[in-house]
């Protein structure tokens, strides 16, 4: 049937000429009036009001599902956003977006034609976390499994805002299962996704989350994180800095000794994931790749290791041998502090735990490919505030990089740390 729609609708506008939605200007008149009538938009519509509100709201979505330019679909999110008000007038006008929103979502789902299908799911997605409503968030959670990464990055920054967590938080009763919902959802999308820029979201929403909802979040953030660098499979290292930094912040946080103990097992596996990597990897990666994991090593170290939640001194072992190009002296640095077979390390001895299976010491990353794999990814970006004037990308994931896609700001960068040459394969011991 929607297929049917679909040919229908551009054999239409190719053949007969007649003007569909997409192309086709929004016509603001009628409901620049109701906005002005409403006390610029304040208080509810009634009667002939609501229908002018009905009307544009369907001929807006309308625009976004059938754009032939990223362009026109811009345009329509700006005015629906342009005309969303507040108070009374608000809450019927998201209700009567939302039921648009929700049949749309549906249609786009459903385009045979992928870039097609993307690029109207992108706008209605983009949309939803602008908006920044508690009750059209509610359509992001069937969002987070879309294979499109642009799509499942404004999923997962609908759901995690500070005004939808602040809404959460103070919800009636009725809205307690729909937190749970989406702390589940999220989780789920935690265990799966493979952009660091979506796992760095939930990382900060898991922070900002309390109890087992928020410590099982971020551990699940962590493990997948560190499958990754078990597989050899990781991108933009620089933010598991982040991701460590919440860690951290957990551990910090915990009253439980448990809870510590856990927190503290994660962090050195996975720091010791990080370092392993740097070591072992140095023949195989690129310029900017060991630039970033020297980023995340010297910076977890100076702010995180250094730090009253874990060793309380000042740590520079790691940073000194990175700064002498020594790989052997890295890893003597790595088995005192986060522990070996000799036996456990100084942060173990500070807070008390053991790897799995009882251990001293820290998992040993694999040995490395002959050539890293070539991985999709969405790169990071200075800021995520977005310019709605620009046109939404149309490129792959692996190339977007626009005011519409954009990404967290990176962690703060610890001091500049010379970027040692590597040195012939064989010449450095690899972790224990």
């Amino acid at each position: 049937m929607l297929i049917d729609k679909w040919m229908a609708r551009w054999v239409i506008t190719a053949c007969v000429g007649i003007v569909s939605w997409a192309g086709a200007a929004l016509d603001t008149t009628p409901i620049s009036g109701v906005f002005q009538k409403t006390g610029n938009g304040k208080t509810a519509p009634a009667g002939a009001d609501t229908e002018v509100v009905t009307q544009f709201i369907t001929a807006a979505t309308e625009q976004i599902l059938w754009a032939e330019k990223g362009g026109d679909a811009i345009d329509a999110r700006i005015q629906l956003m342009a005309f969303r008000g507040q108070d009374q007038y608000a809450q019927a006008y998201v209700g009567i977006l939302r039921g648009r929103l929700e049949t749309v979502i549906k249609e786009a789902g459903a385009f045979p034609d992928a870039a097609k299908k993307a690029g109207a799911l992108r706008n209605f997605s983009i949309l939803i976390a602008q908006m920044d409503t508690l009750e059209l968030a509610k359509l992001s959670v069937g969002l987070l499994g879309e294979k499109d990464t642009v799509i499942r990055y404004w999923a997962v920054k609908a759901l995690t805002s500070e005004k939808i967590s602040s809404q959460l938080s103070t919800a009636a009763a009725t809205d307690a299962s729909f937190r749970k919902q989406i702390l589940d959802a999220l989780t789920r999308t935690a265990s799966q996704e493979d952009q660091p820029v979506i796992l760095v979201q939930l990382a900060r929403y898991a922070l900002k989350t309390k109890g087992a909802e928020g410590r099982d979040l971020i551990l699940t953030v962590v493990d997948n994180r560190m499958k990754s660098y078990v597989a050899w499979k990781v991108t933009q290292e620089s933010t598991d800095l982040e991701i460590l930094t919440v860690l951290v912040e957990k551990l910090a946080a915990s009253v439980a000794p448990e809870d510590k103990t856990v927190f503290a097992g994660r962090f050195a596996q996975y720091y010791s994931y990080v370092i392993q990597r740097y070591a072992k990897g140095q023949d195989i990666m690129s310029l900017s790749a060991r630039q970033a994991l020297i980023s995340t090593i010297v910076g977890t170290e100076e702010s995180l290791l250094s730090g009253p939640a874990l060793l309380n001194r000042k740590a520079t072992d790691l940073r000194s041998a990175i700064q002498k190009n020594n790989l052997e002296a890295l890893i003597k640095a790595h088995d005192a502090i986060l522990g070996s077979t000799a036996g456990a390390g100084e942060l173990a001895g500070k807070i008390k735990f053991t790897y799995e299976g009882n251990a001293s010491a820290p998992k040993v990353l694999p040995p490395p490919p002959a050539t890293l794999p070539k991985i999709q990814e969405l790169p990071p970006a200075d800021s995520d505030e977005t310019t709605e004037e620009e046109e939404l990308a149309e490129t792959p994931d692996s190339a977007v990089e626009s005011p519409d896609n954009p990404q967290p700001p990176m962690p703060p960068q610890p001091k500049p740390v010379p970027q040692p040459k590597p040195k012939p394969a064989g010449t450095e011991p690899a972790p224990k």
